[in-house]
């Protein structure tokens, strides 16, 4: 009988190699305009562990320059329509002033004044005249004035007035009040200068807490500057499966001006067959 040789070999199972992915983030944000980072998870990926991400929020920085123009420059606005603008009052409102009386009020004059009045020939005539006679047979004589003088004298006084308590009231009646401004502009000439700024980190606002956004969708808020937290299950699509082939986003936005700094790892098992090796 033949002698043979016979050689088993044992089944292989090929396992995925285990992988760990990071990125970081740095950026000046306030509560409209948040720290946006965008992560992708290859369609190679076959399990993803968890995705884990550290949130750090610190001041605003602003970082600073010279600015200079070296022309002069000159901005002007112009309105060619005429715009009306009206207020008005519902009328029925009553302003009152009060006063307490009791108050006097004194003129005083030192008197000796002489005031004259005259006519052009400054003294006084008489003149003697007699009445025609009647059909009664009689006749009556008198004497006129001409020209003449009156010389009146003042003597030291003074008047007192005494205004006793009242009161004034004002009742305004339903008005309106329109203004119109004609079609006008404005001219403005902005000489060439410059902006001297010492260089530096400046920082600004006083944030107290973020939230979290993932693909847009607000998921989580925290108070405080610092957060670690677990990304994973807000990341999971309606087959409970997080996209594979496809970029995610995650955002964090501050309640006020703020610097933040956003570090993501994706823990995973990715397969190493494949078409390419590059």
């Amino acid at each position: 009988m033949a002698r043979g040789f016979f050689c088993f070999q044992q089944p292989r199972t090929l396992l995925p190699d285990r992988q760990l992915y990071a990125q970081a983030l740095q950026a000046n944000c306030d509560a409209s305009h948040g720290a946006v980072m965008d992560f992708f998870i290859p369609s190679e990926m076959r399990i993803i562990n968890k995705v884990l991400a550290k949130i750090r929020m610190g001041r605003f920085r602003a970082y600073s320059q010279a600015t200079d123009t070296a022309d002069s420059q000159t901005v002007t606005s112009t309105t060619s329509d005429k715009t009306t603008y009206s207020s008005s009052s519902g009328g029925g409102t009553s302003a009152t002033t009060e006063d307490g009386g009791g108050e006097s009020t004194t003129t005083e004059d030192g008197g000796g004044e002489t005031t004259d009045t005259e006519t052009e020939a400054g003294s006084v005539h008489w003149n003697y005249n007699m009445t025609t006679g009647t059909a009664e047979g009689h006749s009556h004589s008198y004497k006129a004035v001409e020209s003449h003088r009156h010389r009146v004298r003042f003597s030291s006084h003074s008047h007192r007035i005494r205004l006793s308590s009242h009161y004034h009231r004002i009742d305004l009646p339903d008005h309106r009040h329109s203004i119109a401004i004609p079609g006008h502009s404005h001219r403005v000439t902005i000489p060439s200068h410059g902006h001297k700024i010492t260089p530096g980190i400046f920082e600004f606002g006083r944030a107290k807490s973020f939230s979290l956004y993932v693909n847009g969708t607000r998921k989580y808020t925290h108070s405080g500057s610092t957060a670690e937290v677990d990304i994973t299950g807000w990341l999971l699509g309606s087959d409970r499966k997080i996209p594979r082939g496809s970029w995610l986003t995650l955002e964090a936005r501050p309640d006020d001006l703020a610097y933040i700094s956003i570090d993501l790892i994706v823990q995973g098992f990715v397969q190493s067959r494949g078409d390419n090796t590059v």
